[in-house]
């Protein structure tokens, strides 16, 4: 389990800044469980949800950009966050990717399982129990702008209407 709680020797200020803040989180946490769920909680409610967020940029730390500057972000900022924070604290976690579980087809009872319910969450280990999932987006306020992703939608079928001629 050592290899779930190592972290980059990269950028020490930055993991530091993380760090002192999951600390500071997490300090009238009792046990392990409660500061994952302390962490979950601030990340939640610091940073909102936007499929339309600009990559971060090249030169900074991601974790430490999501949720110092940006604090916005898809799932994959909030797993890796949530990880990154309980690593710094010596809790065991990774991020796990797979699909929510779509919409129920009421004609035939399945669940129709589509791109858009791609996701990712994190993991933490726990011992005697094993990993459990935890999803810091729970708490997180949407923000995107559907109507951009409609626009997009859009501008995408009319360009391959258009491409294909009279």
């Amino acid at each position: 389990l050592l290899q779930y709680t190592v972290l980059p020797n990269t950028e020490p200020q930055a993991m530091q800044r993380i760090k002192s803040q999951a600390e500071d989180v997490t300090r009238d946490s009792k046990s392990a469980f409660d500061k994952v769920n302390a962490l979950v909680h601030y990340i939640g409610t610091q940073c909102k949800y936007n499929l339309n967020t600009a990559s971060f940029p090249t030169t900074e730390n991601v974790v430490s950009y999501f949720l110092f500057t940006e604090r916005q972000g898809y799932c994959d900022s909030f797993a890796t966050a949530l990880a990154v924070m309980c690593r710094s604290i010596g809790i065991p976690s990774r991020v796990a990717n797979g699909f929510n579980t779509g919409e129920r087809d009421p004609a035939t009872g399945e669940f129709v399982v589509r791109d858009r319910d791609k996701h990712q969450w994190t993991e933490v280990y726990f011992n005697g129990v094993g990993w459990m999932p935890f999803d810091a987006t729970s708490e997180a306020e949407d923000i995107t702008d559907n109507s951009k992703n409609d626009a997009q939608k859009k501008k995408g079928l009319w360009a391959a209407l258009m491409s294909r001629g009279p």
